[in-house]
């Protein structure tokens, strides 16, 4: 989803200076249930497997929000951003 996409820094001192922030919106589906936290941890690994970020340990603000009322079309909702 990402198209090649990335916010990482090129450079190795940029990375180590670089801040995230993410927000998460995952719409559960019909009998789908899950608690929050469980969700993190496989979308950041995701976001550097996929190359938008350099490192999960990175982010620094996170948001998620748990949503049961369009369960007709369930989706994970991702928005990351370099924070100062």
């Amino acid at each position: 989803m990402a198209k090649g996409r990335t916010i990482a820094p090129q450079t190795k001192q940029g990375q180590l200076k670089v801040r995230y922030a993410l927000w998460v919106r995952v719409v559960l589906g019909v009998k789908e249930r899950g608690d929050a936290d469980n969700f993190l941890k496989p979308i950041g690994d995701g976001l550097v497997n996929a190359g938008v970020i350099h490192s999960d340990a990175r982010i620094k603000v996170l948001h998620i929000e748990m949503d049961d009322e369009d369960r007709q079309n369930p989706r994970t909702e991702i928005c990351v951003q370099v924070i100062a």
